[in-house]
């Protein structure tokens, strides 16, 4: 198949399964990746600056004075206080919080799996046209692979950031020995090191986890298969990744040029007076719906994505397998 014929293909999929927009908005979600914008206002800098008046500095400078004499007033307070708590009350809080992060990591690496191995089965029953497409499914599928795909994302990483960790010592040690020149390629080793294992495991994740929540495959095996697969389909992998990346580039820049534009025209109508206070629950409530808007589309997007990898893995491993038989 080309990969005109695996976008239409992917297109009718994804627009006759609308359910399978659920499980691109639980991937985003649960991945750590979100739509939205943070908006620095500046226009107020150069107001002030046009309206500085010298005289004023003195007054400044003595309100300053005074807020430090305040604070300097509460800080012994603050230390007297934190100081009276016991040893054992700290470890305590401190052995909590550790548990609270390591527990937070888990649940997300499952909710991650199950979101993904939910995604990448349902794709697989759509292009079937065999099997019935509903969320409780679709849900399914996730179900049964989960803990492996939260052991794929999780092992690989854990080793990457575990051989780091000397390149980072040695540049810390290099630093404060007054070796800065050694600690700079010391340093730029840890960031091309991370970079390559990031590579590597986005290239191996790419057919590991259909390995994981197709074929049930163990992690392990899984990333190493994902590596050969990617090895021996080089071309076709690359060809379908740049022209994704390009999707995904081109939409997004659309979607914050549409998004930009609407925010842009209601800033401009906030800033007038009358016309901003009375509008202000309106716009409130129109940012928030631009920003789900924005949130779904990238999630439609991501399912998009997912499905044509799905397409391209069952096309590579039924050709495997024909190549196979034909050997016997």
């Amino acid at each position: 198949m080309t990969i005109t014929q695996i976008y239409k293909q992917a297109f009718n999929v994804v627009r006759k399964n609308k359910v399978l927009w659920a499980f691109g908005l639980a991937v985003l979600t649960v991945s750590g990746a979100g739509f939205g914008s943070v908006f620095n206002g500046g226009s107020n800098i150069s107001k002030g600056l046009g309206q500085f008046d010298s005289s004023k500095l003195g007054s400044a400078s003595a309100r300053l004075n005074s807020q430090n004499d305040q604070l300097s007033s509460i800080l012994p307070i603050l230390s007297s206080f934190f100081s009276s708590i016991p040893m054992t009350v700290w470890l305590i809080l401190g052995l909590g919080l550790l548990i609270a992060i390591v527990m937070g990591v888990i649940i997300s690496l499952l909710l991650r799996g199950w979101a993904v191995g939910s995604l990448i089965g349902g794709t697989f029953d759509a292009l079937d046209d065999r099997n019935e497409i509903n969320f409780a499914t679709v849900a399914m599928r996730g179900r049964r692979s989960f803990k492996g795909l939260a052991k794929l994302y999780f092992f690989p990483s854990l080793v990457a950031a575990l051989v780091t960790v000397p390149f980072i010592l040695t540049s810390i040690y290099f630093f404060i020995s007054n070796s800065t020149v050694l600690g700079i390629i010391f340093i730029s080793l840890t960031m091309l090191i991370l970079m390559i294992a990031h590579l590597v495991i986005a290239i191996a994740g790419i057919w590991a986890e259909r390995l994981v929540a197709i074929e049930n495959m163990p992690w392990q095996q899984a990333f190493w298969q994902g590596l050969q697969m990617f090895k021996t389909n080089f071309v076709r992998t690359m060809q379908l990744g740049i022209v994704n990346c390009l999707t995904g580039c081109v939409t997004g820049c659309l979607s914050l040029a549409v998004i930009g534009s609407l925010v842009a025209t209601l800033v401009i109508f906030g800033l007038i007076p009358i016309i901003g206070w009375a509008l202000l629950p309106l716009i409130t409530l129109l940012i928030i719906a631009i920003l789900v808007l924005g949130s779904l589309v990238t999630a439609l997007v991501l399912t998009f994505k997912y499905t044509t990898w799905s397409i391209l893995y069952r096309e590579l491993t039924m050709a495997g397998k024909e190549k196979m038989e034909k050997n016997d």
